[in-house]
């Protein structure tokens, strides 16, 4: 919480893919009402038991299972879990998940490596706290050891 509202402003646009209070100590409304900006929540596998004792329509702008967005002129997918294709691949849309933290030594990391516009939105690889989505380029650059993704302009859009 605390690297969370010293990284976004309450204007700000945060979507978070999934998996959001898995583990936490707090009670889901304690925690989401203190949490800056406007968030959208894409499911996760670990979110249905917090879910369920939230007021979801409090606290979000939208809760789904998947998303699709615009950023410039890139299409982006937004998903809990990695896929291995999606709406634009083929014109640099990216496709930006959570699910598989920082995780390298699973036999699907060698594919994930090789398709530069798959990011990883996981907090283990962009320091804990939201950022902004030519943060999450950098962050994946390095997460995937090599490779170059598709630049984009600066933004206010953050994901978690």
């Amino acid at each position: 919480m605390k690297n969370w509202n010293a990284t976004v402003q309450p204007q700000d646009t945060i979507y978070i893919l999934g998996d959001l209070l898995f583990r936490n100590a707090v009670p889901a409304n304690e925690f989401l009402q203190q949490l800056n900006c406007k968030k959208h929540l894409l499911i996760g596998n670990h979110d249905k038991s917090w879910m369920n004792k939230a007021d979801l329509s409090r606290y979000f702008e939208s809760v789904e299972r998947m998303m699709e967005i615009s950023y410039g002129s890139h299409k982006i997918t937004l998903y809990h879990y990695p896929m291995m294709t999606w709406n634009g691949v083929t014109k640099h849309g990216y496709m930006i998940h959570g699910h598989i933290h920082n995780n390298t030594e699973a036999d699907y990391f060698s594919l994930i490596r090789k398709l530069p516009n798959l990011l990883n939105a996981g907090v283990e690889i962009n320091n804990y706290k939201p950022v902004s989505f030519n943060d999450l380029l950098k962050n994946n650059i390095k997460f995937k050891g090599s490779g170059t993704i598709h630049n984009s302009s600066s933004d206010k859009t953050n994901v978690i």
